[in-house]
């Protein structure tokens, strides 16, 4: 595992509680008035340590499964690992998940 997993801030900062700035610069909002705020959180994120700099682009959660991956060079299916069984309630939401993404009827 990274060092980076333990330097992540904790749940409850402003980082993890902001949208992953990779979103909004991918939207388009990260510049103009408009979009002080997020012009604000562009402008900053050049200068953060690492860790920090992932959480804020990808968001805590990503950041987190980022910095635990035992082999960052490689795609997922070149690491040998267990595969996750999900039960019946996890697949069933991560349907749901993708069909309110997808704007899918029910």
């Amino acid at each position: 595992m990274s060092d980076l997993a333990v330097a992540l801030p904790e749940p409850t900062s402003v980082v993890a509680e902001a949208q992953p700035l990779r979103e909004t610069v991918l939207a388009g909002r990260f510049f103009g008035h408009r979009y002080s705020e997020e012009t604000h959180r562009t402008a900053e994120f050049w200068d953060l340590q690492t860790a920090e700099a992932m959480a804020t682009w990808f968001g805590i959660a990503a950041a987190c499964r980022l910095a635990g991956d035992p082999e960052p060079q490689w795609p997922v299916w070149r690491v040998a690992h267990e595969p996750k069984a999900l039960s019946a309630d996890e697949v069933a939401a991560r349907i749901e998940a993708i069909r309110r993404a997808l704007g899918a009827p029910r």
